[in-house]
């Protein structure tokens, strides 16, 4: 009895790994892409919008020679987050986002707490943000829920095959 323990253990833990090994990697990627795919400030996400028609189109006439955007391929079954992250990386689009949302958030985190008041602040009452701010913040949350919406998609779309994969396992 003692002996069918242990290999239910080392089943498990065998199991738990390659289950982190296959799924870690997508929840950092999820979650890099959740705050940099998507730019905070509404003229970059302009110009990437732009990005992403144009990329499509010319992937549509050319797909040897352009890829799709990475936003065209999240939930798509060949392509995992993490293929999506890479590619986003390659194309430049995190490192561009990254520092400006950054920046976004620090200046809206130091205004909102008192730290820091800008030119406009002086002539609100304290506590009111300018609408600037309330629309980068929608733009930001509705980008995060699109996300999660595509995570939800790939997690329906993957998890019959890992459970599969889980089962042959045994």
């Amino acid at each position: 009895n003692n002996n069918n323990n242990n290999n239910n253990n080392n089943f498990f833990d065998n199991v738990l790994s390659e289950f982190s090994r296959l799924r870690v990697p997508e929840g950092h990627s999820l979650t890099d892409m959740a705050f940099h795919l998507y730019c905070l400030s509404e003229r970059q996400q302009f110009i990437e919008t732009l990005h992403l028609v144009l990329r499509g189109v010319l992937h549509n006439m050319f797909p040897r020679f352009v890829s799709q955007h990475p936003q065209g391929l999240i939930g798509s079954i060949h392509w995992t987050l993490a293929d999506c992250y890479n590619l986003s990386t390659k194309l430049g689009i995190i490192s561009k986002h990254r520092p400006i949302n950054n920046r976004i958030r620090q200046e809206y985190f130091e205004q909102t707490v008192g730290m820091v008041h800008n030119k406009n602040n002086n002539k609100k009452k304290s506590g009111s943000s300018s609408s600037s701010t309330s629309n980068t913040w929608m733009y930001s949350i509705a980008g995060m829920v699109v996300l999660g919406v595509a995570a939800a998609v790939v997690a329906w779309r993957v998890a019959p095959t890992f459970l599969s994969f889980t089962f042959v396992l045994e």
